[in-house]
């Protein structure tokens, strides 16, 4: 895995391409031993958004090939015709103790206008087969549509000179716009 202190910002490197990302696997190698999930406040099969909200992503890594020593990723949030959708905001959830600030937020520089991605802040050190960062995203207002959300894993080997031997795992995932619950009226006279 790079030991730069994020992806270099020139592109989006999900790797989707009706958007136009560049993908992590132009420097690092492609995995066929694991994958790249996502979660919305814990739950993997999550499939609606309630608008306004902050709602914690968990973006887990996993590769059962064996040999990592660093994790990373890189995840989007827009709408269909490619505009940010909502507002991502790095954590340090689920971050080694010795890693501060292992999240944080990046504007590509020749990317779409306006899209700002969450990414790894350095590699994770941390030998295994699987790793997950939690980063927090507000969604957007009620009528906004359809958010597709892409990312990309990377379990790597540690081997800053082949970073071919790095395993880099793409998701998508689409969440529609939920209902949000109004407050519960209260009586005005008092009745309960």
């Amino acid at each position: 895995a790079r030991n730069d202190p994020q992806p270099p910002s020139d592109a989006i490197y999900t790797g989707y391409s009706p958007l136009g990302d560049s993908s992590c696997t132009i420097c690092h190698g492609t995995g066929r031993t694991g994958s790249v999930k996502l979660a919305f406040n814990g739950s993997s099969s999550a499939t609606t958004y309630a608008p306004g909200a902050i709602i914690p992503i968990q973006i887990t890594v996993n590769d059962t090939g064996g040999g990592r020593q660093v994790w990373g990723f890189e995840l989007a949030t827009r709408f269909a015709n490619g505009k940010q959708a909502g507002t991502l905001a790095a954590t340090n959830v689920g971050c080694p103790a010795s890693d501060t600030n292992c999240t944080h937020t990046l504007t590509p520089i020749f990317a779409q206008p306006g899209i700002t991605v969450v990414t790894h802040n350095n590699a994770v050190n941390q030998p295994g087969s699987t790793f997950t960062f939690t980063v927090n995203w507000t969604a957007p207002a009620a009528g906004s549509g359809q958010v597709l959300f892409t990312a990309a894993g990377n379990a790597g080997s540690g081997d800053t000179n082949n970073q071919s031997s790095d395993h880099i795992y793409l998701t998508e995932v689409a969440l529609t716009a939920g209902s949000t619950t109004p407050p519960p009226t209260v009586p005005s006279n008092g009745v309960v």
